[in-house]
C-alpha cells in the first residue's frame, strides 16, 4: 500500500476510534463489517431490481391473444420494459410453458378451466382479462341450438395445444359426441377453418380468441348461408361446468343496418386469465393474500402499468366487444 493510502486509512481509522471510543483492533474489525454490509446492500439493490425484459406466451399471430400482448408491450415500453411476445398454439401450450420452469417465460394468457390436474402451485392469476366466447359456425341450413345436432358431422375443433380444442371436445363429449364415433374432427383453426367451412369441407367450426382473429369471426357472421349456434342450454352448461359463463350477443350487435345477428344469440364462455410465476427467491414468501413483491421481479411493474393505463382510458373505451 502506498504512503498516501496508508495515511488515508490511518485517518479513517483514527476518526473511527475517536468517534466510537474503540481500540485499534476492534475498529478495524468494525470497519470490515461495515464495508461488507455496504457491498452486500449495493449488490442486493442491483440484483433485485426489476428486469428490463419480460416474456409473455400469447397465441397465434393475428389472434386476439397476440393483439392484447402487443398492447401490453406498448404500455410496458413507457416504463422502459421490453416485452418479448412468444406465439403459441393457445391456452394449453401457454399453461405447459408456464408450469415448465426450464422454459423461460414470465406471464401468459390461459383459458379458465385448463389447470385441472396440472401442478400450478407456483403460478398465480393476476386477474381475468376478458370473457372468451366460443363461437360455433355451421352450414347446416337450419338453426342449431343443441350440440347433439352436430352428431355425425365434420367439425374443425382447432389444433392440439389450443384452448378451443380443449373446450370443444369437452362440450361435445357431454353431448355423446367423441372421437371414434360417426363424427369426424379436423385440427383446422382460424382462417384455415373458416376457408374449409366456406368450401364445404367441414360442416361446423369452433372458434375462440386464442387461435382466431376477430376479423375472421366478424366476416363469418356476415356471410350468407353460415349460421351461428345459439346455446339454448346455456344455463345448464354454466351450472354443470363451473368455469363457464353465459353471454348474450344482442340482435343487430354486429351490424345495425343489416340486422346481424337477426336475433339474440346466447353463448357460453370461460374467462381468460393473465397468469404469472410466483417469486421463489428468499424474502418473497407469501403472507396471507399474495402481494406484488411475492411475484417474479418485473410483474409488479406490469400490474402498475396496466392499472395506470386502464385508469387513463375513458369508461366507454374500456368496454369490450363480443367479437
Amino acid at each position: 500500500m502506498s504512503k498516501d493510502g496508508k495515511t488515508g486509512f490511518n485517518k479513517i481509522l483514527s476518526m473511527f476510534m475517536d468517534y466510537f471510543g474503540m481500540g485499534r483492533t476492534a475498529s478495524i474489525v468494525a470497519m470490515i463489517v461495515v464495508s461488507c454490509v455496504m457491498i452486500f446492500a449495493c449488490f442486493w439493490f442491483f440484483h433485485s431490481a426489476p428486469p428490463k425484459t419480460m416474456t409473455i406466451t400469447s397465441g397465434e399471430k393475428g389472434s386476439a391473444y397476440y393483439s392484447v400482448a402487443e398492447k401490453y408491450a406498448k404500455i410496458l415500453a413507457r416504463d422502459g420494459v421490453k416485452l418479448v411476445i412468444l406465439p403459441s398454439a393457445g391456452s394449453v401450450e401457454n399453461l405447459q410453458r408456464l408450469t415448465d420452469r426450464s422454459f423461460k417465460v414470465d406471464i401468459g394468457f390461459v383459458q379458465a378451466g385448463l389447470a385441472k390436474g396440472q401442478n400450478v402451485e407456483n403460478l398465480v392469476s393476476l386477474g381475468s382479462v376478458s370473457y372468451q366466447p366460443l363461437l360455433i359456425f355451421h352450414r347446416l341450413g337450419k338453426p342449431v341450438e343443441i350440440l347433439s345436432q352436430l352428431a355425425g358431422r365434420r367439425m374443425a375443433v382447432g389444433r392440439e395445444g389450443s384452448g378451443t380444442r380443449k373446450l370443444a371436445m369437452a362440450l361435445l363429449a357431454v353431448n355423446g359426441i367423441e372421437p371414434g364415433g360417426d363424427a369426424t374432427f379436423s385440427g383446422a383453426e382460424g382462417e384455415e377453418a373458416a376457408a374449409a367451412l366456406l368450401a364445404g369441407k367441414v360442416d361446423a367450426i369452433f372458434l375462440m380468441a386464442d387461435s382466431a382473429s376477430s376479423q375472421t369471426m366478424r366476416a363469418l357472421l356476415r356471410t350468407p348461408g353460415i349460421g351461428l349456434v345459439n346455446f339454448a342450454q346455456a344455463d345448464a352448461y354454466v351450472r354443470r361446468i363451473g368455469y363457464l359463463n353465459k353471454l348474450t350477443m344482442p340482435k343487430g350487435a354486429m351490424d345495425f343496418g343489416k340486422n346481424i345477428p337477426p336475433r339474440n344469440i346466447t353463448l357460453v364462455c370461460p374467462t381468460v386469465e393473465l397468469i404469472a410465476h410466483l417469486c421463489d427467491a428468499p424474502g418473497c414468501a407469501l403472507s396471507g393474500r399474495w402481494r406484488t413483491d411475492a411475484l417474479t421481479p418485473g410483474i409488479g411493474i406490469l400490474i402498475r402499468s396496466l392499472w395506470y393505463a386502464a385508469e387513463r382510458q375513458p369508461t366507454k373505451k374500456r368496454s369490450k366487444a363480443y367479437v
